[in-house]
């Protein structure tokens, strides 16, 4: 298995892909995840009962948040932003 996770100007893409030039589209995005044992916090007991799927879009803007199987909290956010 060989994983590249360094971008798109990633030197793992270069070997895998040769000859194939990357385009900047602006897009960006982020993702926190909360494990298990932390979201089954006390303190956070209020806001992860409240969360169940919830996602928020507009204007090339995202924001997203779930509660997997496991317990486990993910929420990503993802925008579009001009190269600088």
């Amino acid at each position: 298995m060989l994983v590249g996770a360094d971008g798109a100007d990633s030197f793992v893409r270069a070997l895998m892909s040769p000859g194939v030039e990357t385009v900047y589209t602006g897009a960006n995005g982020l993702e926190i995840s909360l494990a298990p044992v932390v979201v089954s916090s006390a303190a956070l007991a209020d806001v992860v009962a409240a969360i169940g799927v919830f996602a928020l879009g507009s204007n090339n803007l995202m924001l997203a948040s779930q509660v997997d199987g496991d317990g486990r909290v993910r929420t990503c956010a993802s925008f579009r932003e001009p190269q600088v």
